[in-house]
């Protein structure tokens, strides 16, 4: 099942993943639920994927990979972020959509 992320007060949000995670708060999640999209996302087949999608998967690991959950939750609230552009106050219901990310990743990308 696809589902939006939404913009919430503090950040980006899949509510799914929230509800089900959300228990952990701020420590590391220790035990995946496998009926959930995370633990299915862990256990994914990467040969059902094409090789630029693994290629794009690849680069965000790489670029990413140094980041702490800080510095990633920064990046998010940044002046012109997907979720800078929706979030106006609201309680959270406002999508974000696919292609407001795509296209701010894809512009991060080109000034790398």
């Amino acid at each position: 099942m696809k589902e939006a992320f939404k913009a919430w007060k503090f950040g980006p949000v899949v509510p799914s993943l929230y509800t089900e995670y959300q228990l952990y708060g701020n420590q590391p999640i220790t035990n995946f639920n496998k009926s959930s999209g995370i633990y299915s996302i862990l256990d994914f087949d990467d040969s059902l994927l094409g090789e630029d999608a693994k290629e794009a998967i690849d680069y965000t690991l790489r670029a990413t990979a140094h980041l702490t959950a800080a510095d990633l939750s920064n990046w998010t609230h940044k002046k012109g972020s997907p979720w800078d552009a929706v979030y106006k106050g609201e309680d959270g219901t406002k999508p974000i959509s696919d292609d407001l990310i795509k296209d701010y990743f894809k512009g991060f990308l080109l000034k790398q």
